[in-house]
């Protein structure tokens, strides 16, 4: 029987994440950062934050859209943030931190960070919230972060009932993967508790934006094949994982997991891979 763990966040998993695995789909992962950056108004000197900036590349590209006088990118992991070391540019500067630390910040806590303290014209997070619970909370706090007239552009996957995802919940309760959770605080991070977009909407109505966009979009991939998702989530879902078992059982459970996603989706070549993300821009 499955048993309910308590989430986990990805600023719990130090050393979890591999630059080069995430990067093996880079061009399929660009797109929805371009389409943010479509919503975007144009904003000239802005102060800009990035929350969950990963290697920096796609930062360096907003801040050089924006025209920004400063833009700060934050990611919780020291391996993700190791390439920023080569970004080196006028304005555009990287904190290795916990998103949670800084909307704590925002929310009052005297011990945040000098960098990331203080209000921002522009609130910018592509494909990171998702680790985190409590959205109503992460938007107020995101809110209270903005200064009149800024902006938050946001996106969340939301393929959290997708095969890729579902059968990660399959499997991790079999042995002898179960026996890494039984006496640990460490479970595998879940994001079935992003939210529906019309509830983004609410929230937005609630916290005063005067003017929001939300939209669930399906971006379409074409693997080489049903096995090729077990390579992408490799670099996402499964990384957690990385740090909780021995490579020799990580090695065991993406095989298993490649298994169940064939159980589920059957053995296609070229297989179609629908990713739903959901788009989230308003004007304070």
């Amino acid at each position: 029987m499955q048993r309910d763990l308590p989430p986990l966040l990805e600023s719990s998993i130090p050393g979890s994440w591999d630059p080069a695995i995430y990067d093996n789909f880079k061009n399929e992962r660009r797109q929805p950062f371009c389409d943010l950056l479509s919503l975007l108004h144009p904003c000239p000197g802005a102060r800009v934050i990035d929350l969950g900036c990963g290697n920096g590349e796609l930062t360096l590209e907003l801040h050089n859209y924006l025209k920004a006088a400063e833009t700060v990118g934050i990611d919780q992991s020291s391996e993700m943030l190791g390439p920023t070391k080569q970004l080196g540019f006028a304005g555009l500067h990287f904190v290795h931190q916990t998103i949670e630390s800084v909307l704590s910040g925002w929310s009052g806590n005297k011990n945040a960070l000098p960098e990331t303290s203080g209000k921002f014209d522009v609130i910018f997070s592509n494909a990171a919230l998702q680790w985190l619970a409590n959205h109503r909370e992460i938007f107020r706090a995101i809110a209270s972060g903005l200064v009149p007239e800024g902006q938050l552009c946001i996106q969340v996957p939301a393929s959290y009932d997708h095969p890729s995802h579902s059968a990660v919940d399959d499997i991790m309760y079999e042995e002898p993967f179960a026996t890494y959770f039984q006496d640990s605080t460490v479970v595998p991070a879940r994001v079935d508790w992003v939210l529906a977009p019309e509830e983004y909407s609410q929230i937005l109505f609630d916290e005063g934006f005067s003017k929001f966009h939300v939209r669930l979009q399906v971006y379409g991939h074409q693997l080489g094949s049903t096995r090729d998702l077990t390579n992408w989530m490799e670099g996402s879902l499964l990384s957690p994982f990385r740090a909780i078992f021995p490579p020799d059982i990580f090695t065991q459970f993406l095989h298993r997991y490649t298994q169940r996603v064939l159980e589920i989706e059957g053995d296609h070549s070229p297989y179609f891979f629908a990713f739903k993300r959901i788009l989230i821009w308003g004007v304070k």
